[in-house]
Protein backbone atom coordinates (compact mmCIF):
# COMPACT_ATOMS: atom_id res chain seq x y z
CA UNK A 1 0.00 0.00 0.00
CA UNK A 2 1.33 3.42 -0.85
CA UNK A 3 1.02 5.98 1.86
CA UNK A 4 1.13 9.68 1.55
CA UNK A 5 1.64 12.06 4.77
CA UNK A 6 0.53 15.74 4.65
CA UNK A 7 1.43 18.56 6.46
CA UNK A 8 -0.96 21.18 7.82
CA UNK A 9 0.27 24.02 9.74
CA UNK A 10 -3.51 26.23 8.85
CA UNK A 11 -5.59 24.55 11.64
CA UNK A 12 -5.82 24.88 15.88
CA UNK A 13 -5.36 21.38 16.96
CA UNK A 14 -6.98 19.96 19.98
CA UNK A 15 -7.72 16.14 21.33
CA UNK A 16 -11.24 14.89 22.37
CA UNK A 17 -12.18 17.57 25.29
CA UNK A 18 -10.97 20.61 23.17
CA UNK A 19 -7.72 21.41 24.84
CA UNK A 20 -5.47 22.96 22.47
CA UNK A 21 -2.44 20.51 21.73
CA UNK A 22 0.73 20.70 19.63
CA UNK A 23 -0.10 18.19 16.92
CA UNK A 24 -1.79 15.44 15.83
CA UNK A 25 -1.32 12.75 13.66
CA UNK A 26 -4.41 11.14 12.05
CA UNK A 27 -5.79 8.60 8.64
CA UNK A 28 -8.01 10.68 6.40
CA UNK A 29 -8.39 8.43 3.65
CA UNK A 30 -7.45 4.65 3.13
CA UNK A 31 -3.29 5.47 2.86
CA UNK A 32 -3.40 8.67 3.58
CA UNK A 33 -2.06 10.49 6.60
CA UNK A 34 -2.78 14.66 7.51
CA UNK A 35 -0.07 15.64 10.79
CA UNK A 36 -0.76 19.13 11.85
CA UNK A 37 0.78 21.34 13.73
CA UNK A 38 -0.89 23.88 15.76
CA UNK A 39 1.31 26.66 15.35
CA UNK A 40 -0.47 29.08 17.48
CA UNK A 41 0.94 27.07 20.53
CA UNK A 42 4.27 25.45 19.29
CA UNK A 43 5.68 28.61 18.63
CA UNK A 44 9.22 29.05 18.49
CA UNK A 45 11.51 26.85 15.63
CA UNK A 46 12.44 24.28 17.73
CA UNK A 47 9.17 23.27 19.42
CA UNK A 48 8.15 23.29 15.92
CA UNK A 49 11.02 20.77 14.74
CA UNK A 50 10.29 18.63 18.12
CA UNK A 51 6.72 18.48 17.70
CA UNK A 52 7.07 17.53 13.50
CA UNK A 53 9.22 15.14 14.53
CA UNK A 54 7.38 13.43 17.33
CA UNK A 55 4.27 13.46 15.13
CA UNK A 56 6.54 11.71 12.33
CA UNK A 57 7.43 9.43 14.60
CA UNK A 58 3.25 8.25 15.18
CA UNK A 59 3.27 8.27 10.96
CA UNK A 60 5.87 5.75 10.80
CA UNK A 61 5.33 3.70 14.18
CA UNK A 62 1.68 3.62 14.63
CA UNK A 63 0.01 4.30 11.38
CA UNK A 64 1.08 0.74 9.75
CA UNK A 65 -1.33 -0.74 12.30
CA UNK A 66 -4.30 1.46 11.09
CA UNK A 67 -3.78 0.23 7.54
CA UNK A 68 -4.05 -3.43 8.46
CA UNK A 69 -7.42 -4.76 9.10
CA UNK A 70 -9.27 -4.58 12.54
CA UNK A 71 -6.81 -1.65 13.64
CA UNK A 72 -7.67 0.87 10.75
CA UNK A 73 -9.69 3.54 11.96
CA UNK A 74 -12.26 4.57 9.37
CA UNK A 75 -12.19 8.28 7.49
CA UNK A 76 -15.30 9.06 9.14
CA UNK A 77 -13.60 8.56 12.50
CA UNK A 78 -10.02 8.80 12.32
CA UNK A 79 -7.71 7.60 14.39
CA UNK A 80 -6.03 10.83 16.27
CA UNK A 81 -2.42 11.07 18.35
CA UNK A 82 -2.32 13.88 20.16
CA UNK A 83 1.03 15.41 21.04
CA UNK A 84 -0.08 17.68 24.37
CA UNK A 85 1.30 20.73 25.79
CA UNK A 86 3.18 19.43 29.48
CA UNK A 87 0.80 21.27 31.52
CA UNK A 88 -2.26 18.83 29.94
CA UNK A 89 0.23 15.67 30.33
CA UNK A 90 -0.39 14.86 34.03
CA UNK A 91 -0.55 10.92 33.15
CA UNK A 92 2.60 8.74 32.25
CA UNK A 93 2.60 8.67 28.85
CA UNK A 94 1.81 5.47 26.59
CA UNK A 95 4.05 3.04 24.69
CA UNK A 96 3.00 5.02 21.57
CA UNK A 97 3.70 8.16 22.96
CA UNK A 98 6.84 7.08 24.24
CA UNK A 99 7.98 5.56 21.05
CA UNK A 100 7.38 8.88 18.89
CA UNK A 101 9.41 10.94 21.72
CA UNK A 102 12.32 8.51 21.03
CA UNK A 103 12.25 8.61 17.72
CA UNK A 104 12.05 12.67 17.82
CA UNK A 105 14.74 12.60 19.88
CA UNK A 106 17.10 10.35 17.84
CA UNK A 107 15.89 11.80 14.70
CA UNK A 108 16.79 15.48 15.37
CA UNK A 109 19.92 14.82 18.01
CA UNK A 110 21.26 11.53 16.75
CA UNK A 111 23.69 10.21 19.39
CA UNK A 112 26.78 10.13 17.31
CA UNK A 113 26.65 13.26 16.26
CA UNK A 114 25.83 14.27 19.32
CA UNK A 115 28.69 12.90 20.87
CA UNK A 116 31.00 14.20 18.05
CA UNK A 117 29.41 17.96 18.71
CA UNK A 118 30.02 17.31 22.39
CA UNK A 119 33.65 16.40 22.35
CA UNK A 120 34.24 18.80 19.98
CA UNK A 121 32.35 21.96 22.26
CA UNK A 122 32.78 20.89 25.58
CA UNK A 123 36.22 22.50 26.29
CA UNK A 124 35.45 26.03 24.44
CA UNK A 125 32.74 25.71 27.20
CA UNK A 126 34.89 24.92 30.47
CA UNK A 127 33.09 21.44 30.65
CA UNK A 128 36.37 18.79 31.22
CA UNK A 129 35.73 15.23 29.49
CA UNK A 130 35.80 12.39 31.80
CA UNK A 131 35.94 8.46 31.17
CA UNK A 132 32.42 6.89 30.63
CA UNK A 133 30.78 4.12 32.26
CA UNK A 134 32.29 1.95 29.35
CA UNK A 135 35.69 1.60 29.37
CA UNK A 136 35.54 1.57 25.39
CA UNK A 137 33.81 4.61 24.83
CA UNK A 138 35.18 7.73 23.72
CA UNK A 139 34.88 10.12 26.92
CA UNK A 140 32.14 12.10 28.01
CA UNK A 141 31.07 15.53 29.30
CA UNK A 142 31.66 15.59 33.41
CA UNK A 143 28.79 16.59 35.59
CA UNK A 144 30.09 20.30 36.59
CA UNK A 145 28.66 23.35 36.70
CA UNK A 146 29.76 24.66 33.46
CA UNK A 147 26.62 22.28 31.90
CA UNK A 148 24.51 24.73 30.88
CA UNK A 149 26.71 26.56 28.72
CA UNK A 150 27.85 23.46 26.67
CA UNK A 151 23.78 22.56 26.50
CA UNK A 152 23.46 25.92 25.29
CA UNK A 153 25.92 25.56 22.82
CA UNK A 154 24.75 22.19 21.41
CA UNK A 155 21.47 23.36 21.49
CA UNK A 156 22.58 26.14 18.98
CA UNK A 157 24.67 23.53 17.08
CA UNK A 158 21.43 21.50 16.92
CA UNK A 159 18.79 24.28 16.36
CA UNK A 160 17.18 22.76 19.57
CA UNK A 161 16.29 23.90 22.98
CA UNK A 162 19.09 23.51 25.77
CA UNK A 163 16.59 21.18 27.95
CA UNK A 164 16.17 19.08 24.94
CA UNK A 165 19.64 18.51 24.87
CA UNK A 166 20.19 18.08 28.14
CA UNK A 167 17.57 15.00 27.88
CA UNK A 168 19.32 13.38 24.94
CA UNK A 169 22.44 13.62 26.66
CA UNK A 170 20.97 11.99 29.71
CA UNK A 171 19.34 9.31 27.74
CA UNK A 172 22.24 8.74 25.91
CA UNK A 173 24.48 8.56 28.82
CA UNK A 174 27.18 11.16 27.72
CA UNK A 175 27.08 12.95 30.92
CA UNK A 176 29.22 11.58 33.96
CA UNK A 177 26.88 10.53 36.52
CA UNK A 178 28.73 12.44 39.41
CA UNK A 179 30.79 15.42 39.88
CA UNK A 180 34.71 15.07 39.32
CA UNK A 181 36.59 15.01 42.28
CA UNK A 182 38.20 18.68 43.01
CA UNK A 183 42.55 18.96 43.35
Amino acid sequence: MLLSIRWNLDETVKDCSGQPVYGSCRLVAPGALLISLNVQIVGDVPIARSTAAHELGHAVFDAPAWFSGAAQPTPAAPRRVFGAPERYRREASDWSEWRANEFMGSFLAPRRLLHGELLRLAPACGVPLVKGRFSNEPPVAANCPELPLLFDALGDAFGLTPSFISVRLAKYDLIALSRPREG
